[in-house]
């Protein structure tokens, strides 16, 4: 069977189309995993100055605990894989402490997370977190 002359090249153009539907769907592929990776790394990175933001809490709530009346909070603080500062607030009775997490530190960060607690004493004399929110 011969090829007529003017149908010559027909399958080089179903093959070129087939190798840019191919390409096309294989950048979709490769630009959604890049996207879903940055998106991992930024949860994993907030996710850790959060943690790092309560161990500055839970310091601040030890030395409060403690009866340390000058405490005023911490500067930079090193824990972990990265740092804390904390704030007290004293109003009156209450007492408010604001601790802030950074990965991987205050000067650089990456990532920061916040958080504002009341902090008081339990009818059984431990003091404690009594409420806390994200800022």
């Amino acid at each position: 069977m011969r090829i007529p002359r003017d149908e010559r090249g027909g399958i080089l153009v179903v093959l070129c189309c087939m190798i840019f539907i191919f390409w096309g769907v294989l950048v979709g592929i490769i630009v959604s995993v890049a996207d879903q990776n940055r998106s991992a790394t930024r949860l994993r990175l907030a996710s850790a100055a959060l943690h790092i933001a309560e161990g500055g809490l839970t310091k601040a709530v030890w030395e409060i605990g403690r009866g340390n009346a000058s405490y005023s909070g911490d500067g930079e603080t090193p824990l972990g894989a990265g740092t804390f500062t904390v704030e007290i607030e004293r109003d009156g009775g209450k007492t408010a402490v604001v601790s802030t997490g950074y990965i991987p530190n205050k000067g650089r960060p990456r990532e920061t997370r916040k958080i504002r607690a009341v902090v008081g004493k339990t009818p059984s004399g431990i003091w404690r977190a009594l409420s806390w929110r994200a800022l």
